[in-house]
């Protein structure tokens, strides 16, 4: 955004229907000037982005706003699984250095969001988005194949909030996040390293490991710290939207429908049984006390 921007927002609700919804009672309640309507969330970006974008300029009220007047702001809105969709390109680019959200990067993982995309619109009704769906649903097991891709979301989300976990020391600032995945036992680690030498050390801790079982076992990616805590601060959801997104790719593969994010029914406790306490003995005649 320029400097003529007054900031950018952005929502995120349960359902299509609840943004919808609001993007409507915006446009109807608003009191600024609206400039751009763009209306991603039907009408989808090439590489698959959904969510509504709503630019307004900003309409003073009184006088001491008269120095905003003019400026932009906008609102984004979107549903949890089209947030879902966002975080998890972010945090692929994240994981191979490339600036998917961009369109740049590996031809599979753009290809691979875009056919996903498609699935989760359909899940949310959207018309668009049901033809030919046959093929894209062969493609998508294909590329999930070729890239690993269940595997790689869930290892990111799993060592992204493991930073949530971490003990941090006040000496001691880590530079980069070191994670591995063992294909063998199916698990994750993570380890915080400070120099380029730590990570070299590490690296071949790795090499010697798998020389010794015989085969390649291990995955390893390694990211700069600042750039995963800067992530999770765009996305504070970051290890339940990208669930959500691995959980929908993974169901698609099994060859089910994605599912719409859905909110578990607030539970109505009754209340407790009115007690009515017992005042009899303040309607008992007091006994007068003899020396």
């Amino acid at each position: 955004m320029g400097l003529d921007n007054l900031g950018g927002c952005r929502a995120i609700v349960p359902t299509i229907g609840d943004a919808r919804a609001l993007v409507g009672s915006i446009k109807q309640k608003f009191d600024h000037e609206l400039k751009r309507d763009d209306p991603y969330m039907d009408e989808p970006r090439e590489s698959g982005y959904r969510s509504h974008h709503l630019v307004f300029a900003f309409k003073p009220r009184t006088a001491s706003e008269d120095i905003f007047d003019g400026r932009r702001i906008e609102l984004q809105i979107r549903s949890r699984l089209q947030h879902s969709w966002a975080t998890a390109v972010e945090a692929v680019g994240l994981y191979v250095g490339e600036n998917l959200k961009g369109s740049e990067g590996n031809p599979n993982w753009l290809r691979l969001f875009e056919l996903m995309s498609l699935e989760l619109a359909r899940t949310e009704g959207c018309d668009y988005a049901h033809e030919r769906r046959a093929e894209r649903v062969e493609e998508i097991i294909h590329l999930n194949s070729e890239l690993d891709a269940i595997q790689i979301l869930d290892t990111l989300s799993h060592a992204v909030s493991d930073l949530d976990r971490r003990i941090r020391d006040p000496n001691y600032t880590p530079q980069y996040c070191f994670i591995t995945y063992d294909h063998t036992k199916r698990t994750v680690s993570v380890k915080y390293l400070g120099s380029p030498s730590d990570i070299n050390a590490a690296y071949g801790n790795i090499e010697h490991d798998d020389e010794k079982a015989g085969s390649n076992k291990t995955s390893v990616v390694v990211v700069q710290v600042d750039k995963i805590e800067n992530l999770k601060e765009a996305y504070p959801n970051y290890f339940g939207d990208v669930q959500l997104f691995k959980k929908n790719l993974s169901e698609i593969v099994l060859g089910n429908d994605a599912k719409e994010y859905s909110l578990p029914p607030i539970e109505k406790v009754p209340p407790p049984p009115k007690v009515i306490p017992d005042d009899s003995w303040l309607r008992q005649p007091r006994r007068r006390r003899w020396e």
